[in-house]
């Protein structure tokens, strides 16, 4: 991805997919396969499938098998938050003040100030306080489930 902002490409296929399943959950009962996910965001079926089984892992997402299998969502789009699908693919979101590992920057003056803090708290706020339920219709299909 490009910009300031750097959202692994794995969290971005889930949070987006997860929404995706959200957007799925009245119609067939939400299953939705890979294949079709994976066409919707131009992503390989491969790289998803992966992401998918760490959140079928984390219990947000369920797996189905045989025909009409797929993925659904494995609790209603307003009990999962977007924290916790970031968490399940990268771990706690570093709510770190410097860049580097070891803050590098002499007599406690940082380049940045307090920028990258205040930046990584609003983001930890936003997904925290953000659920899939409040993204209703943005792939034009049915109403999500709650």
């Amino acid at each position: 991805m490009d910009g300031i902002l750097n959202i692994s490409e794995a969290v971005s296929l889930a949070i987006h997919g997860m929404v995706y399943l959200a957007d799925s959950y009245n119609k067939d009962g939400g299953v939705v396969s890979v294949k079709d996910i994976a066409k919707v965001f131009k992503a390989s079926e491969h790289h998803l499938s992966k992401v998918f089984q760490r959140l079928v892992k984390a219990g947000l997402i369920r797996s189905i098998r045989g025909p009409h299998g797929g993925f659904c969502l494995a609790r209603p789009a307003n009990r999962i938050r977007l924290i916790d699908v970031f968490t399940a693919i990268d771990g706690e979101l570093s709510l770190n003040e410097c860049l580097f590992l070891n803050k590098v920057c002499m007599d406690g003056r940082c380049i940045f100030g307090s920028l990258l803090k205040r930046i990584n708290s609003e983001l930890f706020q936003y997904l925290k306080g953000k659920r899939l339920s409040d993204f209703r219709g943005v792939y034009g299909k049915e109403k999500i489930g709650v």
